[in-house]
């Protein structure tokens, strides 16, 4: 546990004695100040900079390691090994102590819990984790992008059995061993982009800091250490805490209900992947996917548009495979081979956008971890008649843009995802359909996606033999 001084306390020497005094907004929440003793004096010294608590008291037994020195020389009647045993007894003692300093400061609210920083120096370090004493439970990877879980597995939803992996065979290790404390201490040398730890226990006392959105389901506040979180629609999820890059994030649960903390996990975590994705150039659409032509093919509208009636007409009539029935993740590939699904690029076109498959999909069930090319986006609206309406370059940015849920919590964010709209529409053709719930709204649209097909591969055939000719 990583702890710190909380603001709008200092010590000051009275008549010979310390005290810990509040000022400030504390003296305004009648926040009482303590005595400390020497020892109390120099632990709040050395929490100068954040440290674990396991730190903290190494520190103290080092500090008095010289006592414990002079008063063995006046004992030298002792066995060296009965001293070995009561010098390790008062160690063990002071450890104790100072962890009790700690949780009755935390109490207090005049420490509290941070996270900290992950290898500051090597911010761009696959390798480097933040430390963790919780266990390490699986990994998680969606779009190449490696999640670690540490907690309890009894929480871990089986929706993300397909994302799983197999950590233990990359380090060699069995399943039991998974759970040990020096198998976590070799998972450092995995490439780890990301760590979520699950507490089954509350939080220390802490400033929110600034609200960034509140609504019925979602809170988002800033402070110093990146972003609060809460879940006002989950009863089993206390709140989180994550840090401003996005690659730690702790989620607080009272796990009183296994299988509704499952739940509510598995939907919490998307928030925090959907952060972290969007820093590493990942988008996601509110939309339902088919493959067709061995391209993704998306459809978005606004609930009750039909986006889950139109893939459906595609299954029962052409029998096209439906990728994702809810959301839809956005990428751009680098022309490797991806490990997930096939051979994402299309032919002679690095760096084409990708759709990636994740495991949250709504209420439809329907999830795929393959990889494909992505055709288009078909923007739904309703009409007694199926046909397209065009639109300018600004509506086709603004639109899609308008149907991302990755997170516009500061002006930062939504230029991000203004720009990831404005590539897509330079890229890949987007679509305004309205249409019916009819059959003949899939088939209008097939016919178009077939067009368009047959214009590029003439094009592309045209291009190939000036090619043969030079």
């Amino acid at each position: 546990m990583w702890i710190k001084r909380q603001e709008g306390y200092c010590l000051k020497e009275i008549a010979g004695v310390h005290y810990l005094l509040p000022y400030g907004q504390k003296v305004a929440d009648q926040r009482k100040g303590i005595v400390l003793n020497e020892t109390g004096v120099f632990l709040w010294n050395e929490l100068k900079t954040s440290m674990t608590d396991d730190a903290l008291a190494e520190k103290l037994v080092h500090h008095y390691s010289a006592d414990g020195e002079a008063a063995n020389e006046t004992q030298d009647e002792i066995q060296d090994q009965t001293k070995d045993k009561i010098q390790n007894q008062m160690q063990d003692q002071i450890r104790q102590d100072v962890k009790q300093f700690v949780q009755e400061l935390l109490l207090l609210g005049i420490l509290r819990e941070c996270l900290r920083p992950c290898c500051a120096e090597d911010a761009d370090d696959v390798t480097c984790v933040y430390p963790t004493k919780e266990p390490f439970v699986e990994c998680l990877e969606i779009a190449g992008m490696r999640i670690a879980l540490y907690g309890s597995r009894e929480l871990i939803s089986s929706q993300f059995d397909a994302f799983l992996k197999d950590c233990s065979s990359a380090q060699g290790k069995s399943k039991s061993e998974l759970q040990t404390e020096s198998h976590i201490k070799m998972q450092i040398k995995m490439p780890v982009q990301m760590q979520i730890e699950i507490l089954q226990r509350t939080t220390s006392f802490h400033p929110n800091g600034k609200t960034l959105i509140r609504n019925e389901e979602l809170v988002v506040c800033e402070n110093e250490q990146g972003y609060i979180i809460l879940f006002p629609s989950m009863n089993q999820i206390r709140e989180a805490h994550m840090t401003s890059d996005g690659r730690f994030a702790q989620i607080y649960v009272n796990g009183l209900d296994k299988e509704k903390t499952k739940e509510e996990l598995f939907h919490a975590i998307r928030h925090f992947f959907l952060f972290f994705a969007q820093r590493q150039g990942f988008f996601a659409i509110h939309s339902a996917s088919i493959l067709y032509r061995d391209q993704v093919w998306l459809f978005s509208g606004h609930s009750g548009m039909g986006k889950s009636t139109h893939t459906n007409l595609w299954k029962e009539q052409f029998g096209t495979e439906i990728i994702n029935g809810d959301l839809n993740l956005i990428g751009w590939s680098n022309g490797e081979q991806t490990n997930i699904g096939q051979n994402v690029d299309k032919p002679g076109s690095k760096g084409h956008p990708i759709v990636y498959g994740m495991p949250w999909c709504g209420t439809s069930g329907i999830a795929s971890t393959k990889s494909y090319p992505l055709g288009g986006i078909v923007l739904l609206g309703r009409s007694d008649n199926d046909h397209f309406e065009s639109l300018t370059n600004d509506q086709k940015i603004v639109r899609v843009m308008q149907r991302m849920i990755s997170p516009v919590w500061t002006e930062d964010m939504l230029e991000t995802n203004l720009k990831c709209a404005a590539k897509l529409a330079k890229e890949v053709p987007i679509y305004y359909l309205l249409c019916t719930k009819e059959p003949s709204a899939a088939q209008v649209m097939k016919a178009q996606i077939d067009q368009k097909e047959i214009r590029r591969m003439k094009e592309q055939d045209s291009i190939d033999r000036e090619e043969m000719q030079r």
